[in-house]
């Protein structure tokens, strides 16, 4: 799967949450979860797994908090030697164009565009399998849970 898949992390997900007090002041990627790790551990750890080498991260603002804990992203092996983690802090249309100059740069034939508002183990290598299986331009993945 190396070189076969890049992501990208959209970090901008102030709007989608409730956590209120907790967030004002971070990003939601940066809120710990069992001690030591973070939400944003969730994506990068599925991408690494999968073996991308290639993800760019679309920072928020008041950030500091997420380059303090991913730093290089060495600990997943996304450090430049591996291809590279690449970080942007455009907003709205500079943020696409952004997001489109990474895809022209990776190239890789699939991409995958992921958040941190969900914690689930992912199985990236399955989610490409499946998307070559149906045939079609797009795949989203998503399950609906009972609240």
């Amino acid at each position: 799967m190396r070189n076969e898949l890049s992501v990208i992390l959209d970090l901008n997900e102030s709007q989608s949450h409730t956590l209120g007090q907790l967030t004002i002041d971070r990003p939601l990627g940066s809120m710990p979860f069992g001690a030591k790790f973070r939400l944003i551990d969730f994506p990068l750890s599925a991408a690494s797994n999968a073996g991308v080498t290639k993800t760019m991260m679309a920072m928020p603002a008041r950030c500091q908090s997420i380059l303090d804990h991913v730093r290089t992203g060495r600990e997943w092996q996304m450090d430049r030697l591996g291809g590279g983690l690449f970080m942007t802090f455009q907003e709205n249309r500079a943020l696409l164009k952004d997001m489109h100059r990474f895809v022209t740069h990776a190239k890789t034939p699939y991409t995958a565009i992921m958040g941190t508002s969900e914690v689930a183990n992912l199985d990236l290598s399955q989610m490409v399998a499946s998307h070559r299986e149906q045939e079609q331009p797009v795949t989203v993945i998503a399950t609906w849970m009972a609240t």
